[in-house]
């Protein structure tokens, strides 16, 4: 039981460690940028069929 504990607090610091990591942050904008992007594409799409 305390194996299993401390095995979820270091995923869980682990998990920490990548959520605040600049490289993590970098990633996630791309992502949405991309994601914004792509929505944005669709939008002018619709603009364009309409």
């Amino acid at each position: 039981y305390l194996w299993y504990r401390s095995e979820s607090v270091d995923v869980l610091a682990a998990v920490q460690w990548v959520v605040t990591s600049p490289v993590f942050l970098v990633v996630l904008l791309l992502l949405f940028l991309a994601t914004a992007r792509r929505i944005m594409f669709r939008l002018d799409d619709i603009d364009a069929l309409d």
